[in-house]
């Protein structure tokens, strides 16, 4: 995703799906009816950080519950809470995703419905929805390389909750492997298992490292982690409007 990375969350709610209805093929994506707003995603990282099960590394995208101020005079204080710090407007930028999505035609119109990540797909039968892909518009938090890097590395392997369906899970698949990843590459650093390059860009070269799997275990895996990549980790697209936001700061 050009060096960012972005973390987006999903809800369950009930959707009318006559205002998901498509009169034209020419209409703009639509947002996801599931996607967590700012307010909802902020407060679930929140959450999981007080309760210890989420390490987040974003300094200027501050987790901590606001403080409660007093406010009055004498001996009787209203306390009243203050606003939240603001989120840099480079942190929430927006993509568009294409997922499975159930699609259902009555009196002319076409109606979409994007599949709940947790539920299993059903089969195209004369009861069951059309399911195609189909893309959608998230939003969501951008971390650097970094960011994310300290981000997948502190997220459990598995959870009480990693079975389909159970709202005490709230790492999806797509997450998982991307940190199952991140482990990965930390043992190949601690074996050294990179070579020094040089990528030529124009008339400019700039230095690079270069994974080296000369092992048939390294090798497997890569197959492995092939095969089993969610099919959601190949299907984010950045709106050609974001293209020029600028990508958030380094460390």
């Amino acid at each position: 995703m050009g060096g960012r990375f972005l973390i987006w969350g999903e809800t369950w709610r009930r959707v009318e799906t006559d205002k998901q209805a498509e009169p034209n093929a020419d209409r703009a994506i639509q947002a996801h009816p599931f996607a967590l707003s700012r307010v909802e995603l902020l407060g679930l990282l929140r959450s999981l950080q007080q309760s210890n099960r989420l390490s987040w590394p974003t300094a200027d995208v501050p987790l901590a519950a606001p403080a409660p101020a007093a406010k009055g005079r004498g001996r009787k204080r209203t306390a009243t809470l203050e606003p939240s710090p603001a989120i840099p407007e480079n942190r929430w930028q927006t993509l568009h995703l294409t997922l499975p999505t159930y699609v259902s035609d009555a009196e002319g119109t076409t109606a979409r419905l994007p599949q709940y990540s947790v539920a299993l797909p059903e089969g195209e039968t004369e009861q069951a929805p059309l399911l195609e892909l189909h893309p959608w518009q998230i939003e969501g938090l951008v971390l650097s390389p970094l960011e994310a890097f300290q981000l997948l590395n502190s997220l459990p392997l598995s959870t009480v909750g990693d079975a389909a369906g159970d709202a005490e899970s709230f790492i999806s698949g797509d997450l998982r492997f991307w940190s199952h990843a991140a482990r990965w590459s930390l043992d190949l650093l601690a074996r050294a298992k990179f070579l020094p390059g040089l990528r030529v860009q124009g008339e400019t070269a700039i230095a690079t490292w270069q994974v080296l799997l000369d092992s048939e275990v390294d090798q497997t895996r890569l197959q492995q982690f092939s095969r089993r990549m969610p099919p959601a980790c190949r299907t984010y697209r950045f709106p050609e409007s974001s293209a020029a936001k600028p990508e958030p700061p380094e460390e």
